[in-house]
């Protein structure tokens, strides 16, 4: 089993996903060097929840952020190796841009946990389209080496998911079992 060890080495830029307004136009394709990954994942997000919830439900105020939002932010989050619900938390209040937009009404701890419990399988699908699109430098183990890369994809974005729920819940005080 992998045990979630990743640092980020680059700071997060929780920014990019300050909600846009419920009529604004899914994000254009990237055309910066570097934001690749992250618009992508903006924009995969984004099209996923237009596509598969009603209007009310992507604006449900129940994580602080709007639906599209916060599946881009945990996806983005998931795939940079930060997995810890508390992290992702405080990552986002200290992003005083998102704050601001938001009204300061950012998702706390449990929050983004009801949220990855909630949405686990949305998350997923994004994380393996991500990796489809940008697979993970250096991930293949030589037993992984004969899969196709979209089984090679599904499988990291299932192991991230693990992972998130695997970091949650070996702190102290939580639930054996999400």
């Amino acid at each position: 089993m992998n045990k979630p060890t990743e640092k980020t080495e680059k700071p997060l830029n929780l920014a990019k996903f300050k909600p846009a307004a419920p009529d604004a136009p899914v994000p254009p394709p990237p055309s910066g060097e570097g934001e690749g990954e992250t618009m992508f994942i903006r924009r995969t997000t984004a099209a996923a929840v237009e596509a598969k919830f009603e209007p009310a439900a992507q604006q449900t105020p129940e994580f602080g952020l709007p639906l599209k939002e916060m599946l881009g932010v945990i996806t983005y989050c998931y795939a940079r190796g930060v997995f810890n619900s508390g992290e992702i938390a405080a990552r986002l209040r200290q992003e005083p841009e998102l704050r601001k937009a938001v009204g300061g009404n950012l998702p706390d701890e449990a929050a983004v946990r009801r949220f990855r419990r909630k949405y686990a399988n949305e998350i997923e699908d994004a994380l393996e389209l991500l990796y489809q699109v940008f697979p993970p430098q250096n991930a293949v183990q030589p037993a992984e080496a004969a899969l196709q890369p979209e089984d090679l994809a599904h499988k990291h974005a299932s192991s991230r998911v693990h992972d998130a729920i695997w970091t949650d819940n070996k702190l102290p005080g939580r639930p054996l079992r999400d």
